[in-house]
């Protein structure tokens, strides 16, 4: 069984591999065939997943914020 941290780091890995071209934990250029609009999109809840993975750390190590 999987914590929080963990799942989110497992969906962050499969998104990355689904919408870049070279993935090794960071991305970079847009996989080949790939429409910008779902891109977009798609980079945009990358994002937000590396923020809730930073947020799931911090909180760990007892720097609690409010965003």
């Amino acid at each position: 069984m999987k914590g929080k941290l963990d799942q989110l780091i497992d969906q962050k890995h499969k998104l990355g591999n689904r919408i870049f071209e070279d993935y090794d934990g960071y991305g970079w250029r847009k996989r080949k065939g790939m429409h910008q609009k779902t891109f977009d999109r798609l980079h945009l809840k990358y994002k937000w997943l590396k923020i809730q993975i930073d947020k799931e750390t911090m909180m760990r190590f007892g720097m609690h914020f409010d965003l």
